[in-house]
């Protein structure tokens, strides 16, 4: 999957555990995760897989696709409650720069 070989290369490191969309859900892709080191991969939606060709149990198939629905909240809150739109600044500074400035504009 390209957000793991985009992780390994911009951070050095593979994350042990990965949550993805479910049009992504495969058995290539689980092999492709497991293969670069990821040991829990599961897909918000089942896409024809089951937990045991995710390698994973139903707790923590559950855990990991609640932690994705809460960071989608998280973004949807942003979005609707401060205005936060695609930030057209680039760099991480920058973003953390813009989010804070449409928190405060909402905000006043």
């Amino acid at each position: 999957m390209p957000v793991l070989n985009a992780s390994q290369s911009d951070y050095g490191v593979i994350p042990h555990s990965a949550v993805a969309d479910g049009c992504y859900a495969s058995q290539a892709n689980v092999a492709s995760a497991k293969a670069l080191g990821v040991k829990r991969n599961v897909f918000s939606k089942m896409g024809g897989l089951t937990l045991v060709d995710m390698g994973v149990k139903k707790t923590t198939f559950d855990l990991l696709r609640s932690f994705r629905a809460g960071v989608e909240g998280n973004i949807s809150e942003l979005k609707r409650a401060f205005g936060v739109s695609k930030a057209s600044w680039k760099g991480h500074d920058r973003v953390k720069a813009f989010v804070s400035s449409s928190v405060l504009r909402a905000t006043t």
